[in-house]
């Protein structure tokens, strides 16, 4: 029966066995030709299966159009695409319809928040530099006590 191991049998420099006939692989050694270190197989790897999904992504939708107006012209006589285009057209013309108002609408509250600034800076001058110096004292001493942490 074989004798157990102990702490102090094991040492602290690894024993290094040769298992085959060839001469051990030293660090920096280019790797044989066509093989790759697993690092560089799993990254090239991963590269590739993504190449080919993209690739056939493409594929399928260069095949689409092709498609739609086989599908489109069994149904109802009239490709899919052709009927789309108002549809897409429809769709354009409310997102910019949507755009423009929330842009107005913005402009306007903009004006409308610096009209009141004004005149809250022409009716209360002394006011307003008293409370943008204690804005300032109260920002610059939550700095310093977030910053002590």
């Amino acid at each position: 029966m074989a004798d157990p191991l102990r702490a102090d049998d094991i040492s602290s420099e690894p024993v290094l066995t040769p298992t085959s006939s060839e001469p051990p692989v030293l660090p920096g050694t280019p790797p044989a030709f066509g093989v790759l270190p697993p690092a560089r197989y799993r990254l090239s790897y991963t590269a590739e299966s993504l190449g080919n999904s993209v690739g056939g992504a493409v594929r399928r939708m260069r095949r689409l159009p092709g498609r739609l107006r086989i599908v489109a012209g069994r149904s109802t006589g009239q490709p899919i695409i052709e009927s789309s285009t108002g549809t897409v057209d429809n769709l354009k013309e409310a997102a910019q319809e949507q755009f423009d108002d929330w842009r107005d609408s913005s402009r306007r509250v903009i004006y409308q928040l610096r009209r009141r600034a004004r005149e809250i800076r022409n009716d209360y001058p002394l006011q307003t530099v008293l409370a943008f110096g204690a804005a300032g004292f109260l920002i610059g001493a939550t700095l310093r006590v977030w910053r002590s942490r």
